[in-house]
């Protein structure tokens, strides 16, 4: 994943933040058990939201065993759904 910022995409023509305040969620797939994979990313993100006044509001994250089919499971999918449907309605 490539995060790239510069003035320019932040701030507007009045150098109004054009970023600060929004939501920032993760929804992450990894090979390795899962604090273990999504912890050191998530603390990154965390710090990141703190810095830039964005308000983090969670993770969501599917472990891959078996390639494309983990991601396939009615687990997996029921899940990303009610993760999306909690942080719309915050």
């Amino acid at each position: 994943m490539n995060l790239y910022m510069t003035r320019r995409n932040i701030y507007g023509k009045d150098n109004s933040n054009l970023w600060e305040g929004k939501k920032v969620a993760i929804i992450a797939t990894h090979g390795y058990e899962g604090k273990y994979a999504t912890e050191p990313f998530e603390m990154g993100m965390k710090r990141l939201c703190v810095h830039s006044n964005l308000k983090y509001v969670g993770i969501y994250s599917v472990q891959d065993n078996d390639n494309l089919a983990s991601f396939q499971t009615q687990e997996a999918i029921e899940g990303v759904k009610a993760f999306a449907r909690s942080i719309t309605n915050e």
